[in-house]
């Protein structure tokens, strides 16, 4: 009781946060009474007081400092982050559009073809074989399916640069 007032008001003078400033003398006695066994004083108890609150004084702009660091590191990725998702968004639905328009422009069986190799991850074999078929026609389907994709995109990316 006798030095708590002035190491807070020592803390004080440094930090303007009132609850900063007690819970750092706090953490001041806390300390001491858990060192207490083998505490090695060679000053004055009201010096080591004093150099505990400046240790801890410092200890607290650090963090307060990472603190804020990472704040702002957050702020700006979250910034970041939400300018790039919203447009990645909508592109993504455009383009999903722009590529059901694509492949609806296919034949019946290659759009099919390629259906069950996008949708259910087929072999050409298994393919075949779903859509009686010989191997080297769903071959000739795919092809043409990422033929008919490859040329419609350039021209949809052309379009919209």
């Amino acid at each position: 009781r006798a030095f708590a007032k002035g190491l807070y008001h020592f803390v004080r003078r440094n930090i303007p946060v009132n609850e900063d400033c007690e819970e750092i003398v706090q953490e001041i006695f806390e300390s001491l009474w858990a060192q207490r066994q083998k505490l090695d004083i060679r000053s004055t108890l009201e010096g080591y007081l004093v150099g505990m609150a400046r240790h801890k004084v410092i200890r607290y702009f650090r963090k307060s400092v990472l603190k804020r660091k990472y704040r702002d590191h957050f702020l700006l990725f979250n910034a970041v982050y939400n300018e790039v998702e919203k447009p990645a968004q909508s592109d993504h639905a455009a383009m999903q559009l722009a590529l059901d328009k694509l492949i609806s422009e296919l034949p019946d069986r290659c759009r099919e073809a390629l259906r069950l190799r996008l949708s259910e991850n087929l072999s050409n074999r298994d393919i075949a074989r779903r859509m009686n078929i010989n191997t080297r026609t769903v071959e000739s389907y795919m092809f043409t399916a990422f033929n008919h994709i490859r040329a419609s995109y350039r021209k949809y990316v052309a379009n919209a640069g």
